[in-house]
């Protein structure tokens, strides 16, 4: 029996799953895991495994190129090996393979955004009651988390245009931690977080 798929995770189209790994003393379980995760997409989305490949072609490749107009047999039958190591790419960028990817990550993002307004609330919760326990520094390093999880759209932008996806513009937020624009940076970021779990649903849903 194979085994279940773990809570935070996310397919990636050459198999697999990555997946969030816990630290409990820094947060709840969830965000947590969510937070690990989000560490990992970002390396992932910018260096993909076919890379790696078009590299390793390139040697026999070169090899084929100087021997024209008549490569011996074994030059191109290291370049016809390589060349074969890259079949499984072609089928990376067919948009079924992509989607789950896709999804997935549209997924997390949703999960990392909740956490952000879950803490955002909190502390906005704190400064309400107790003005003097919260300072503006604070305040501001709840909203830096916001660039770091939307950051990664710009990223996938090729991989959302693979299956006919239509951009993800994140808002832009307010500057400022004054309550007013604090306020303005939560209604924001849930109107996103709705607009997302809009384009989920109709990739089929979160896991």
């Amino acid at each position: 029996m194979s085994p279940s798929r773990p809570i935070a995770s996310i397919e990636v189209p050459s198999g697999g799953y990555l997946t969030g790994i816990v630290n409990l003393e820094r947060s709840s379980f969830d965000c947590s895991a969510i937070s690990n995760l989000q560490t990992q997409v970002a390396p992932l989305i910018s260096s993909m495994y076919c890379q790696i490949k078009i590299l390793d072609l390139l040697k026999p490749l070169i090899g084929v190129i100087r021997e024209l107009p008549n490569p011996s047999p074994n030059v191109v039958a290291q370049f016809l090996e390589a060349a074969e190591a890259l079949v499984p790419c072609f089928l990376i960028t067919s948009p079924s393979v992509v989607l789950p990817f896709v999804r997935d990550l549209l997924c997390v993002q949703i999960k990392s955004l909740t956490c952000l307004l879950r803490n955002l609330q909190g502390v906005l919760t704190l400064a309400n009651s107790e003005p003097a326990a919260v300072s503006s520094a604070q305040l501001q390093s709840v909203l830096d988390v916001y660039a770091s999880i939307v950051n990664i759209f710009d990223l996938a932008a090729g991989l959302f245009q693979m299956i006919g996806l239509a951009p993800l513009n994140a808002p832009a937020l307010p500057a400022g931690t004054d309550l007013t624009s604090m306020l303005q940076s939560q209604s924001a970021i849930a109107q996103f977080t709705e607009i997302l779990q809009s384009a989920v649903v109709a990739l089929g849903g979160c896991p």
